[in-house]
């Protein structure tokens, strides 16, 4: 931000946009507490009471504007960090003075449209409210100065500024001369030095007569692959069995040859011939004779 510690450019915006804001909040202050809260007077008392309120909200209606327009300015250089701090702070109070004694000495004195309180001595209100005035204007004076002295000495003007000779946490700058970073660099700069001189000899590989070989140079290792052992296929238990119609179980089917006939049984075969009965069994004793 070199414009606006040389005076030029962002100081002079930075003055501006406060002053804005400075404006806006003194007159904020005049018309709520004065105007509204005390009821001491009336932007406009040299008329009806609904004339007076009608001025009232027309000086509402300008500070609000005067207000949003000095915030937005100080944003926009906030966030351009641009803004000189000390600068604005000067600016504020110039701006609050500033307004203040403009309305006692000529909306007070000059244009009498209202004074600061009726039915009363005004002389110690309007010294009161004049001097107030006057020592806003000297310390903002006082601020602006010391931001100029500032500025043209090279020094800091405060938290917001990353000039040249700015050594703060945030500046990598020529200005820089910490000697917590100048070690810093230092060490980074030893280990840059190893590093290369490492990398170097490497380069130049194994010195002559000493037999070694550089690590570049070996054969490479055949890569050993792990053997997977497959698990023993698992034996067949029991025979197969077809499955039944109704209960699902698979009863054994005989083998058959193709094309067999189911010969019929001849008579006289021990199928067809009938049981003996126990009695019809021989027993053991011969039988007798007729």
């Amino acid at each position: 931000m070199a414009d606006g510690r040389d005076g030029t450019g962002e100081r002079g915006r930075s003055v501006g946009a406060a002053a804005l804001v400075g404006v806006g909040l003194m007159a904020a202050v005049d018309e709520i507490v004065f105007h509204q809260v005390l009821g001491w007077h009336h932007f406009y008392d040299r008329s009806t009471p609904d004339v007076a309120l009608l001025s009232d909200g027309l000086l509402h209606a300008a500070e609000l504007v005067v207000l949003v327009a000095g915030a937005f300015l100080l944003a926009d250089l906030a966030r351009r960090r641009a803004l000189v701090p000390v600068a604005a702070w000067a600016g504020g109070l110039l701006g609050a003075g500033g307004f203040q004694l403009l309305d006692g000495v000529v909306n007070h004195k000059v244009l009498r449209l209202h004074q600061v309180r009726y039915d009363v001595d005004l002389l110690p209100y309007d010294l009161a409210w004049n001097g107030f005035a006057v020592a806003l204007l000297v310390a903002g004076l006082v601020l602006l100065l010391r931001s100029r002295r500032g500025a043209a000495t090279g020094g800091d003007d405060g938290p917001g500024d990353d000039g040249p000779g700015d050594d703060g946490p945030g500046d990598d700058g020529p200005g820089d001369a910490t000697p917590a970073r100048a070690d810093a660099r230092a060490a980074g700069g030893r280990e840059t030095g190893g590093r290369r001189a490492a990398g170097a000899h490497a380069a130049e590989g194994p010195a002559p007569g000493t037999g070694r070989t550089h690590a570049a140079e070996r054969p490479a290792r055949p890569a050993v692959r792990a053997r997977v052992e497959e698990p023993p296929a698992t034996p067949p238990r029991g025979r197969r069995r077809a499955p039944g119609p109704a209960t699902g179980a698979m009863p054994l089917v005989p083998p058959t040859t193709p094309g067999a006939a189911e010969a019929p049984e001849a008579p006289g075969s021990p199928a067809d011939a009938p049981r003996r009965r126990r009695d019809d069994r021989p027993s053991g004793r011969r039988a007798a004779d007729p």
